[in-house]
């Protein structure tokens, strides 16, 4: 081959080669730039669908949540009705108690009394009565 014809034909080839290598390199990129722009839509719709099933669940729970709550101060408020119903009936019977002891207190003080005035009189209580010194001189006497 001649040199005139072996550059013609080595200027085809490689004017062929670099458009080939431009078209592969331009489809290489663009296929590149739509799998980033694919990839970058899916996260998004995820990220979103992920924030809507979380946002369910969240609503979900803060009522579950606050239902339990709402039964649970419904609990508490029936039993501190009950307790101050209790405690009112306690202190019923503790005042009916007190009455009875004071009134018992009164019935022993006043047996308690009339005991010691016979033991006195009988001289065998905690404190005898001795008797009167002039009954002695009297009797000493005669």
């Amino acid at each position: 081959m001649d040199p005139t014809t072996a550059t013609t034909v080595l200027l085809v080839l490689g004017s062929a080669f670099g458009v080939m290598f431009a078209t592969m390199t331009t489809l290489l990129v663009v296929s590149i730039r739509v799998q980033h722009r694919e990839g970058q839509e899916t996260r998004e719709y995820v990220a979103v669908q992920i924030e809507k099933a979380f946002g369910a669940l969240r609503l979900e729970f803060n009522e579950r949540l606050d239902s339990r709550f709402n039964e649970l101060m419904q609990v508490i408020e029936h039993n501190h009705q009950i307790s101050e119903l209790q405690h009112k009936a306690t202190q019923k019977r503790l005042d009916r108690l007190e009455a009875g002891f004071a009134d018992l207190s009164d019935r022993l003080g006043g047996i308690s009394d009339r005991l010691a005035r016979v033991e006195g009189h009988l001289g065998i209580g905690l404190y005898p009565q001795k008797p009167a010194a002039s009954d002695e001189s009297d009797s000493d006497a005669a």
